[in-house]
């Protein structure tokens, strides 16, 4: 790839979420700094900025243990091509959007071959689920981390400029122009399956499972059924038909991109694990989080990574408390998650108590009043 000028900063995005907040970042860079010559690993999202397409994000979606070792030759392939072009061009700073797994190393790489550059990581790692020696990796590598989460300050040394910029989530409800609400008419439920098509299939049989079983509990409940985007819709279609003819005359398809007005229209929902479940509680949605693990992925995450965890649950872990019930791997069935929902359907006093519960969510996230602007940050490493 030939540039014409230098590039100011390089930005590597590797999955959905992360180009979703990345594009918000660099927005506002160039806001700061409309001259910036921007290169990066890029998503739907940075795609309509003026960022240059080193490389599509999709080339670097994964999911699972299992997967990341059949397509591992793969990312080889694109992490060295990726390590090659960032020590050829020098860009001034690489801003590196979550995406761990593959970020983490890419950052010791450069360093190990003597990239000058500023290294930068926004949204910092699961640190304190698992691999704390990240942390000594990440001292040595990085000029700057940005956390999205309060408490990830204190994890860190003071060597390494660690800072709470405000959660991006916030942001974008406080921009969202919501829908007008129409009356309520029927008691209705969310299923958000995920955005990606290996988590969908894993995940979306038992949540239809669980809707069929509560239409035929209560015919007039209403179901709304969120997805990414057309394609996904296609490959949902069939599993609608074979789960759940009932669900097939109540269930509405709800785009992705009106989840905000979905949110503050249902009354309960079934959420596949991640980013989604923080959205909910910002919109007071008591939610059953699930989150199916294939056996091979279970025996590495516990006996290999040693990951346990007191929740899982990114609204359980801010609050310290089971807020959201957690449905996890061999709890994923349909034996224990019905007898909850059900208690949740009949027992508005108990919603009522969740929605309280998340509100305090939403406070320890705004709490620390000096949080920093990204933006600022960056363009300051950026000078000369």
């Amino acid at each position: 790839m030939e540039e014409e000028k230098p590039i100011d900063l390089f930005v590597a995005c590797g999955e959905i979420s992360g180009d979703i907040h990345a594009a918000e970042l660099i927005q506002a860079l160039l806001k700061q700094n409309p001259n910036l010559s921007i290169v990066g690993i890029t998503g739907s999202k940075l795609r309509q900025l003026p960022v240059k397409t080193f490389m599509e994000m999709e080339s670097l979606q994964v999911f699972g243990f299992w997967d990341i070792v059949r397509f591992l030759p793969k990312l080889m392939g694109l992490f060295f091509k990726l390590r090659s072009f960032l020590l050829k061009t020098a860009p001034k700073a690489v801003l590196f959007v979550d995406y761990p797994g593959f970020n983490l190393r890419m950052q010791k790489a450069l360093r190990k071959k003597g990239f000058k550059g500023k290294l930068i990581h926004y949204i910092c790692p699961t640190v304190w689920a698992w691999g704390k020696k990240r942390i000594h990796t990440m001292k040595n590598t990085l000029d700057l981390l940005l956390t999205i989460f309060p408490f990830e300050t204190e994890l860190f040394p003071p060597s390494l400029p660690t800072y709470y910029v405000k959660n991006p989530l916030l942001s974008y409800l406080e921009k969202y122009a919501y829908q007008s609400l129409k009356a309520r008419r029927h008691f209705t439920i969310g299923i958000f399956p995920g955005s990606r098509v290996k988590e969908i299939e894993r995940n979306l049989p038992l949540q239809l499972e669980l809707a069929q079983e509560m239409i035929e509990f209560d015919p007039s409940i209403h179901i709304y059924l969120s997805v990414t985007n057309s394609v996904l819709r296609q490959k949902i279609l069939p599993l609608v038909k074979q789960k759940s003819y009932a669900l097939q005359k109540a269930s509405i398809f709800s785009d992705s991109s009106t989840n905000y007005d979905l949110m503050r229209s249902i009354d309960l929902a079934i959420a596949t694990s991640g980013t989604i479940t923080l959205e909910l509680a910002l919109h007071k949605v008591p939610t059953l989080v699930n989150y199916a693990i294939k056996p091979l992925d279970l025996f590495l995450a516990q006996k290999i990574f040693r990951i346990h965890l007191d929740y899982y649950c990114i609204v359980n872990i801010l609050a310290e408390r089971l807020i959201f019930p957690e449905f996890y791997g061999p709890n994923f069935s349909k034996a224990k998650m019905l007898p909850v929902l059900k208690e949740l359907y009949l027992n508005a006093e108990k919603r009522k108590a969740l929605q309280n519960d998340c509100n305090k969510v939403k406070e320890i996230l705004e709490s620390p009043m000096k949080a920093i602007s990204p933006e600022k940050k960056i363009l300051s490493l950026l000078q000369p």
